[in-house]
């Protein structure tokens, strides 16, 4: 519950049986929050396709290009 009394999100919580979580969430990898993300809520997102990246470049250049 975004924006509700704490006492009514445990309430449903126990009727439902499920656990309350708390922002910033994950989905897909990509950062959820109620407000707008700071940056260094992005940074393990552009740490991983930065790393795909360099193997992705490496893996599409000319023997040239490699020894360079």
């Amino acid at each position: 519950m975004i924006n509700d009394h704490e006492n009514m999100a445990l309430t449903y919580a126990k009727i439902f049986n499920y656990q309350i979580g708390y922002f910033p969430i994950k989905y897909l990898g990509v950062p959820v929050s109620p407000s707008r993300l700071h940056v260094i809520d992005w940074l393990p997102l552009l740490e991983k396709n930065a790393e795909r990246l360099d193997v992705w470049k490496g893996s599409s250049m000319s023997i040239a290009g490699r020894l360079i």
